[in-house]
């Protein structure tokens, strides 16, 4: 008789003592981290701790994996060219127009993306930024909103950072 192997994936969270704690991943976590990925990212990209839930630590795994982040790093590079164009089969929408003086900041941001090291809160944060519709992207007030966005995700990627 042949027996089914049972993967069991465990991940290790922090308790408020900062003590590590095993916690056994079931598919309703996974589930729930797909739907609640707009929520978990702004958790993530304000400083939350991946460590600090099953949850977040499963949405910080996915934003760190190399598809998402050429998937961000292509978005924020079309947005850099001279007429951003919507991303083909993509699930990010991107403005048609031109984006003034934000421009190297957005080159920078895709290069950032898809080279070295990140930490989560910066791709979370870079994200929340072409996701939220109501951000500097889609609506800036200022000519300077994006590009002072743009450079705040640029300094949240850096993983060395205080």
């Amino acid at each position: 008789m042949h027996q089914a192997s049972v993967v069991t994936e465990v991940v290790i969270l922090l308790d408020a003592d900062g003590q590590p704690v095993p916690r056994v991943i079931h598919l309703w976590d996974r589930i729930r981290a797909r739907l609640l990925a707009s929520s978990l990212d702004r958790k993530l990209a304000s400083g939350r701790s991946a460590d600090s839930s099953a949850l977040l630590s499963l949405r910080a795994r996915l934003l760190l994996a190399p598809a998402m982040r050429r998937t961000l790093a292509g978005a924020y590079a079309r947005l850099a060219g001279p007429w951003s164009t919507p991303a083909p089969r993509s699930h990010l929408s991107i403005p048609s127009r031109p984006l003034g003086r934000a421009q190297d900041e957005l080159e920078v941001l895709s290069h950032r993306l898809d080279t070295g090291p990140v930490d989560v809160r910066g791709v979370a944060k870079a994200r929340v930024l072409l996701t939220d519709g109501a951000g500097p992207l889609y609506l800036p007030r200022s000519e300077d909103d994006l590009r002072v966005a743009a450079l705040a995700v640029i300094d949240a990627l850096d993983p060395w950072a205080p």
